[in-house]
């Protein structure tokens, strides 16, 4: 171990080492802490390390707890997602619903916490807030809860819980027309008053928090408590790198939650006294891009790039806890209007991005014809690499030919590009920069409209169009590998902008009373209002999708590590004559 800074001689030779002290993580909340629309908590983080971070979770612990109090339960859990690559700096979202522990509700104090590879730890500063909880529209089953509630925060109050239950059920003739619901109280005071251990409490809270979600929900709930069980599966199975085998299996239990939950939601809207037949259509569009959602978690997953999948399948969760099956509130004209105006923007940047995207890949593919153009020489230009292949050996530009198309075959036909000179591909990229300078225009007039809305476009959609503008210069040189480069920047930042904008809509909502979700911002699970899913995002008919929280990787990222993995299979096939080596490339490939 190098501990300290020195000179090492060795075999004549003379080496300096400066020790650079490993520096304790940083984390801080990224905004504030807010509820989802289903009421799970949603944080917001930045984080970052020299050597990258290890782990990181938030400290949840409860606010004016009366002296001496013993909880049935400990403070929820609440562990952040990281990346396993690139973990030095981090800026993240991770939701949980907690809706289900006992704190849920109550006055809370949050702190972030960090840890990196040599155990040193970070903190942030507390927040306090009260925890998200459930929100029981059935006055009954928001009585069970409470009931719990009571003594699952400090067993000594059972007997005040006990006394709850029974004026609950004082008069059950005028409050309690239901003669089930009534025997299910009854129930679950005689739990309450048999229950005498710890392992009795546990079983009588669960007993009562079920009985409240099935007055309110029915079936409902049971259906999204195994779809949130079946994502925490798969979730963990993803972190601790499963077997293939175990992930199919996971992610069919998936399906057949996912699908389950969506068939009693669809039954519950159904029977709602506003659903109309708009509903039915949306219904198989969200089951559609859904089942599409969960096909690419798969995919990912047995591809083995499974950082890919995990963020997706946070994705997803963050989608379902923002489903919500109540009814969507009226707005004003005024604020129809401004609603309007926000969608056309949003509209707009998701076909900047969409068209940014595209001109990335048809640079990528003329910059690559290129390059195999100068590496085989230019048949069409018989030019000084030409010469130097048919110098070394004939046969080298005869092989190089024959895998052209061979690959061609396999493509079904010959792309435009394949059949360009040097020179034509050259003109081609400088033809580029047209349409890359538009996209640039195009994104100064969408700054100015937000601005024109009273939000501020903010630093990345600034940076967006200077890397437009590095991208252009280098089209105008016919440097495709720069150009590729300055596009891939632009499109981080334009989706990075488009998660900023996304957080300005949301908070002016909040300072004008609205929850997430409801009025333009989102769904309220009824009905097809202001343009959107019942998952809250923009229908595709009307807006877009940024991908803006998860990074899918395309075509390129695919074949680029592709590339660099069959290289290190190469190298480590050929017998490296170190163990130093031999070590280093079994643990790029993560071999155990």
């Amino acid at each position: 171990d190098v501990t300290e800074s020195g000179m090492i001689t060795a075999n004549g030779e003379q080496w300096v080492f400066n020790v650079i002290p490993d520096q304790p993580p940083s984390i801080a909340f990224d905004n504030m802490p807010r509820r989802a629309v289903n009421g799970a908590l949603e944080i917001g983080f930045t984080a970052k390390d020299d050597y990258g971070l290890k782990e990181a979770h938030a400290i949840i612990e409860p606010v004016g707890i009366a002296e001496g109090a013993t909880a049935l339960y400990p403070p929820p859990e609440f562990k952040l997602d990281l990346p396993r690559q690139n973990n030095r700096e981090i800026k993240g979202l991770t939701s949980r619903n907690l809706t289900e522990h006992p704190m849920a509700g109550k006055r809370v104090r949050i702190t972030l916490v960090a840890t990196d590879g040599a155990g040193q730890t970070g903190r942030s500063p507390a927040h306090e807030m009260v925890l998200p909880g459930r929100n029981f529209s059935e006055p009954l089953a928001a009585s069970i809860a409470e009931q719990r509630q009571i003594f699952s925060l400090d067993t000594r109050q059972m007997p005040k819980a006990i006394a709850y239950n029974e004026a609950v059920g004082m008069r059950p003739e005028e409050t309690i027309p239901n003669t089930t619901h009534y025997l299910l109280l009854q129930s679950a005071q005689t739990r309450m008053r048999l229950a005498y251990n710890e392992e009795m409490l546990k079983n009588t809270a669960d007993y009562l928090w079920e009985i409240a979600l099935g007055i309110e929900d029915g079936d409902l709930s049971q259906a999204e408590k195994r779809l949130r069980d079946a994502q925490t599966a798969l979730s963990e199975a993803l972190q601790r790198n499963a077997s293939d085998e175990e992930v199919a299996k996971l992610m069919q239990e998936l399906r057949e939650a996912m699908q389950q939950f969506m068939s009693e939601l669809a039954q519950r809207m159904q029977n709602a006294p506003q659903a109309n037949m708009n509903q039915q259509a949306q219904n198989v569009l969200r089951q559609r891009d859904l089942e599409n959602m969960m096909n690419q978690i798969e995919n990912l997953a047995r591809s083995g790039n499974r950082d890919a999948a995990q963020e997706m399948l946070s994705q997803l969760q963050r989608m379902m806890n923002n489903l919500q099956a109540g009814r969507p509130q009226r707005q004003g004209q005024q604020g129809q209007q401004q609603s309007s105006k926000m969608r056309q923007q949003i509209d707009k940047l998701g076909e900047i991005l969409q068209q940014q995207q595209k001109l990335m890949d048809e640079t990528f593919k003329l910059d690559q014809a290129l390059r195999d153009r100068m590496q085989r020489g230019d048949p069409q230009q018989g030019g000084e690499g030409d010469d130097q292949q048919m110098g070394e050996g004939g046969q080298q530009p005869q092989q190089g030919q024959q895998g052209e198309q061979g690959q061609n075959g396999q493509q079904g036909g010959q792309q435009p590009s394949d059949q360009m000179t040097a020179e034509q591909l050259r003109e081609a990229l400088k033809n580029l920069r047209a349409q890359q300078d538009a996209l640039g225009k195009q994104l100064g007039e969408l700054q100015q409209g937000l601005r024109d809305l009273g939000m501020e476009p903010g630093e990345n959609f600034g940076k967006a169009q200077q890397e437009m503008q590095g991208a252009g210069e280098a089209l105008g040189k016919s440097q495709g590998e720069q150009a590729v480069e300055g596009q891939g920047n632009a499109l981080n930042a334009l989706r990075q902008g488009a998660q900023d904008m996304m957080g300005q809509i949301m908070q002016a909502m909040r300072q004008q009373g609205q929850q997430p979700g409801q009025g333009q911002e989102g769904m309220a699970g009824q009905g097809g209002q202001n343009g959107r899913d019942p998952l809250g995002r923009p229908r595709s008919t009307t807006g877009p999708d940024f991908g803006d929280q998860v990074k899918v990787p395309d075509e390129i990222d695919v074949q680029r590590a592709r590339e660099i993995l069959d290289a290190i299979r190469e190298k480590l096939g050929n017998n490296p004559p170190g163990e130093v080596e031999r070590r280093y490339l079994e643990r790029l490939l993560d071999i155990r």
